[in-house]
């Protein structure tokens, strides 16, 4: 069994390699923080062993090869969005930033 098997971005694993491990998360709020959206969290894999134990936070998981936010993934959370608030019959501006 490895001693570290996860490790931080240029730290040394167990084997003396550098990890490639990513996530990305997406985070929402509104502009008070009185309600906050369930988090994105994007991935390299669809099915990571990690997340075995994340079956009860709210969330909703994504991946593609390199972890990022890519345009099919927004579009679907923007899409989940837009029906939840529909579902509401709210209507909400976005402000989104590429940071």
């Amino acid at each position: 069994m490895a001693v570290n098997p996860l490790c931080f971005k240029d730290e040394k694993c167990a084997v003396g390699k550098k990890s490639k491990e990513r996530l990305n998360v997406l985070l929402a709020a509104n502009m008070d923080g009185s309600e906050k959206i369930i988090p994105l969290v994007i991935g390299k894999f669809l099915k990571p062993r990690f997340m075995k134990n994340f079956k009860s936070l709210p969330h909703f998981y994504d991946a593609n090869s390199k972890a990022w936010m890519t345009a099919d993934i927004w579009e679907k959370m923007l899409r989940r969005w837009d029906l939840s608030f529909s579902k509401q019959k709210r209507k909400v501006a976005l402000i989104a930033d590429n940071c």
